[in-house]
This record gives C-alpha cells, sequence and structure tokens, in this order.
C-alpha cells in the first residue's frame, strides 16, 4: 500500500515527510523547510535534457504546491504488484532551490542549485512533476550527482544555504 497521499498531508500540516527510507533528503527537506517557513517535497532527478532537468516522484508531493492546471487530484496507483493512491499534480511553476545533503568521508557536503520551475506535464499522465530550468551549469550537476533524490523549495535560498551550512561546518557545491 502507498503513503503517498497521507505524508503529502503531513506535508501541508508541517510536518517534513519524504519516502524510500531516504535519510539525507529528508534532513535536506528539513534544512529548507526551516529556511524557507515553506512545504517542502523530493523528487527523483529523471532526465537532465540541456538546462533543463525533470523532477518527479513515484506519487508524494504536497497539494499545496500544486499548479493551478491540469487541477490536482488523487489517483489510484494502478500498477502491478503494488495497490494504493498517489498524488497526481504538476508543481507550481517560479523560483525553486533544489539541495541534496551528500555524505562523504568523514563528512557532509551539501550539493545545491537554483532554477526556474516551469509550466509543467505529468509524469505518465499521473504522476508529481516538475520542470526546473536550472540557474547553474547541468554538466557540474551531472560530475556531482549525490543521488537521484532532491530536495525541492520554491525560492532561491543560496544564501540561506550558504549560511546554513557554515555554521554547522558543511562544504557546499552550488550546481
Amino acid at each position: 500500500m502507498t503513503a503517498c497521499v497521507p505524508m503529502a498531508a503531513l506535508a501541508d500540516d508541517g510536518v517534513v515527510t519524504s519516502c524510500e527510507g531516504d535519510v539525507m533528503v529528508t534532513v535536506t527537506q528539513v534544512l529548507l523547510h526551516y529556511l524557507s517557513g515553506t512545504v517542502t517535497t523530493y523528487g527523483d532527478l529523471l532526465d537532465l535534457s540541456g538546462s533543463t532537468a525533470l523532477l518527479s516522484s513515484c506519487g508524494f508531493a504536497p497539494l499545496s504546491m500544486a499548479a493551478p492546471t491540469p487541477p490536482p487530484a488523487i489517483r489510484e496507483l494502478a500498477y502491478p504488484g503494488f495497490d494504493g493512491i498517489v498524488c497526481s499534480l504538476t508543481l507550481r511553476p517560479g523560483p525553486v532551490t533544489l539541495a541534496r545533503l551528500a555524505e562523504e568521508r568523514g563528512s557532509y557536503r551539501l550539493v545545491y542549485a537554483l532554477g526556474e520551475g516551469q509550466p509543467s506535464q505529468l509524469r505518465q499522465g499521473r504522476f508529481p512533476a516538475l520542470s526546473v530550468m536550472l540557474a547553474g551549469d547541468p554538466g557540474r550537476l551531472l560530475d556531482n550527482i549525490p543521488s537521484q533524490h532532491f530536495a525541492l523549495c520554491p525560492g532561491h535560498l543560496d544564501k540561506e544555504l550558504e549560511t546554513a551550512a557554515q555554521i554547522l561546518g558543511l562544504s557546499t557545491l552550488r550546481i
């Protein structure tokens, strides 16, 4: 049974949630939540075409982050071997920050990028998605990608992330 919709409801109530047991992306979402004061989500980086990154999860997305069109919906997963319901929405366009805390030998690094969310389409006609025009070098992202999961929040938080990383003793890599 999928937990996507209950997790989305919790996220909309201010509880940072993510799935697949990815502790690093959850901690990154918490950091973005506190720095931005907004609801956060995460997505898998599924495609990078030129400077456009496609982020999509398999069903988790806070409804408060939905673009008005297409209208957000709750749909049956309808995938062989799995049962449950998923959030079916595209995320609002506008300025966004993508980030990922990465474990390194004896330390941690914060990898992040700024971008502009574009009007997007549902992935495969049902899964949450957002296309992001990256402000930085997409090749640098490919050379330094720590995982397919990236935390995402509205707004550009470069100054806030650099300050937080300095306080926490983290190195940073801005894409």
